[in-house]
């Protein structure tokens, strides 16, 4: 099974091992809230992935970074680094419904975190 047959496997597999290694990292040095953790680790993981993907973007036959593996990080919690790479790298800004997907998922994450601090 080569890259063209599972890119997932070779791009979101990696990308969640290493916003978890950095959460456990995190989360043994801070005492934040563990959702807050998250966040962040994902956060900062999913910036290089767009950096990658807009790089192999400018090579011919380049390994690319498979838009679903973009969509998922996102949805794990990674949509307000994914837009403010859209805007930053000026990379998938065309395709419309990108932007409307993570705006998409910033609700949802937005309800969870408002929930999660309003708890007692």
């Amino acid at each position: 099974m080569g890259l063209k047959a599972a890119p997932i496997a070779y791009t979101l597999l990696p990308t969640l091992a290493v916003a978890s290694g950095l959460y456990l990292f995190l989360a043994d040095r801070f005492d934040f809230d563990r959702l807050w953790i998250w966040l962040v680790a994902i956060n900062v993981v999913a910036l290089p992935l767009w950096m990658f993907d807009k790089v192999q973007s400018k090579r011919s036959k380049a390994f690319r970074v498979p838009e679903k593996t973009l969509h998922l990080v996102a949805a794990a919690g990674a949509a307000p680094m994914s837009l403010a790479a859209m805007s930053l790298l000026r990379h998938k800004t065309l395709h419309r419904g990108f932007r409307w997907i993570y705006i998409g998922l910033l609700v949802p994450w937005g309800l969870l975190v408002f929930f999660w601090l309003s708890r007692p």
